[in-house]
């Protein structure tokens, strides 16, 4: 079977997204910063090959359907695997990954072919987006008050007498 790569090129950087979320989340399951961090460089690569797999396409001539939708597909992978991740992390509340994952698979359903009510999405997404402001604002105010309960560990740790 012969695969010709000039034809197939953004679609094979669609599955290698796909495998770098999983490396990604890997990395993050260590409980080390080095690691973290690399998983967080990884992230970012990933999220620019997002950008690369449509201009590979234009710029080769070779946009499909069946691209357009591996895309999305791919799209949707990363997004869920992240969120369920996030969630298994205790990051966030359960409910609201269980949520996030309903409405994506909600959002496929737009796909030709396939009837739903084209305001019961717009509504879906609009409350989803305030959803995740809710639980960015949350979790935001969680991190502060984490940082302000643990002030005196990191004056011990990161702040030093001149005085010695």
């Amino acid at each position: 079977m012969h695969i010709n790569l000039h034809k197939n090129l953004a679609n094979l950087v669609v599955l290698l997204r796909i495998v770098f979320i999983f490396a990604v989340l890997f990395l993050m399951s260590i409980d080390n910063a080095a690691y973290r961090i690399a998983a967080l460089l990884l992230l970012l690569f990933t999220m620019f090959l997002d950008f690369v797999d449509g201009y590979v396409a234009r710029r080769l001539k070779t946009t499909s359907q069946i691209g357009g939708f591996l895309d999305t597909l791919g799209d949707r992978i990363t997004e869920n695997l992240l969120i369920v991740f996030v969630a298994y992390m205790r990051l966030m509340l359960f409910a609201i990954t269980a949520l996030f994952v309903f409405a994506c698979f909600i959002l496929i359903l737009k796909s030709p072919g396939i009837n739903v009510r084209p305001e019961l999405i717009v509504w879906l997404k609009a409350f989803l987006f305030y959803v995740s402001i809710f639980v960015l604002a949350f979790n935001l105010v969680r991190f502060v008050i984490l940082l302000y309960d643990s002030r005196s560990i990191l004056k011990e740790n990161f702040l030093y007498d001149s005085s010695l």
